[in-house]
């Protein structure tokens, strides 16, 4: 474990590792416009979901203050103990994310903080995550819609209802 923090630390310290993201310039035209922000690139529609031919029945994209009115990015830091695996059966992915919440200096590089729903500071609907890509960090924007089926998330979502970091981390890495 020592040897991976070193090689962690390295990886941290290095130029140019990290593909960064537009999310600043993002932020600043929001903050001009007050508007919500809408991902270009992951539109919530059912081909960001699948690619067969018969889409799954019943799905609504809802955005997150319409799922829940005190709605939290993260309550109490990460923990795997916030995960539940949606309907995707991704829990190979879950299991690599449980292991690095056990690493607060990586999951705080994997998820940067700041990154607030309810609260003090402006909500832009605008989350960013870094994934390790190809020998790369590559920072990755999600809005805040989410497929939902009868007005429940279907896919990762956290074990307290107001908490939504998980459902957002696995849609960055499925974009």
């Amino acid at each position: 474990m020592e040897e991976l923090m070193n090689q962690l630390n390295e990886t941290f310290k290095a130029d140019n590792l990290v593909m960064t993201s537009n999310y600043q310039n993002i932020i600043e035209e929001l903050e001009l416009t007050g508007e919500l922000w809408d991902d270009p690139e992951f539109r919530p529609e059912i081909s960001s979901l699948t690619y067969e031919d018969i889409a799954p029945k019943g799905i609504k994209w809802m955005r997150t203050l319409d799922l829940h009115k005190k709605a939290f990015f993260m309550a109490d830091g990460v923990s795997k103990s916030d995960i539940i695996q949606g309907e995707l059966g991704d829990c190979w992915f879950w299991a690599s994310v449980a292991t690095i919440a056990n690493s607060k200096r990586l999951i705080e590089w994997v998820i940067p903080s700041g990154q607030s729903i309810t609260g003090n500071a402006p909500y832009y609907g605008i989350f960013r995550f870094r994934f390790w890509q190809f020998g790369k960090w590559v920072e990755i924007l999600v809005d805040d819609y989410l497929p939902t089926r009868d007005g429940q998330l279907i896919y990762a979502r956290s074990e307290a209802d107001n908490e939504f970091w998980p459902s957002f981390f696995e849609k960055a890495f499925a974009k």
